[in-house]
């Protein structure tokens, strides 16, 4: 019998590896590798897309394990420093847009809940976000129009989210409608040094 998958195992092991990642491109390329690595019988797919629903979408991971269907999307936003790690230089950039970062990981929720809702294989998916931003852990001002999209530590994710008034060209962009409900619960990913650490936050999404 194989073993079931576990993205707390797939993390885990992927940590021991990769405390820091030079992309986004390089931590999905990472962690799919480690998924197939853990779980030889399964496959996983890159980029995929739900074409007959929408050819736009283009989903991070998509580990298919017999008849189950797992979609992954990921989220890796940094703040500017320059460490080296076991030998290794990381030269990472300053991302900002907060605002849109904590938008656009709504959004990848909002689009798995899309999957589950389409796709009888699926089973389980997750959205993940790996940061040394710590602005993300922490609540906005109050007032701020970005407020509504606040992924910070103890926050649930629920309902209507909308931006409020007074925002940036950013608050243009279209609503989020999440149907389940989402502790935003956030964990050390892993300490780098006394200023860096690396923070992750995983939602799991269930059928």
């Amino acid at each position: 019998m194989q073993k079931p998958f576990s993205i707390i195992e797939v993390l885990n092991t992927l940590k021991r590896k990769y405390p820091l990642f030079t992309s986004e491109a390089d931590f999905q390329f990472a962690l799919a590798w480690t998924i197939k690595e853990l779980y030889p019988h399964v496959e996983v797919r890159l980029e995929w897309v739900p074409s007959d629903y929408d050819p736009n979408m283009h989903i991070d991971i998509v580990v298919f394990d017999d008849s189950k269907m797992i979609p992954i999307e990921l989220k890796y936003k940094t703040r500017r420093t320059d460490k080296i790690v076991s030998g290794e230089r990381y030269v990472l950039k300053n991302h900002g847009a907060q605002d849109l970062g904590r938008y656009d990981f709504l959004k990848d929720i909002a689009r798995i809940e899309f999957l589950e809702r389409h796709f009888p294989a699926f089973t389980e998916g997750y959205c993940i976000f790996l940061t040394n931003d710590p602005h993300y852990l922490t609540k906005p001002r109050a007032g701020a129009y970005y407020a509504p999209f606040s992924i910070a530590i103890g926050d649930i994710k629920t309902g209507s989210l909308r931006w409020l008034e007074g925002g940036s060209s950013s608050a243009s962009r279209p609503g989020i409608d999440l149907l389940g409900s989402y502790p935003m619960e956030w964990e050390t990913y892993a300490r780098i040094d006394d200023t860096d650490t690396v923070f992750q936050l995983v939602v799991p999404i269930r059928r």
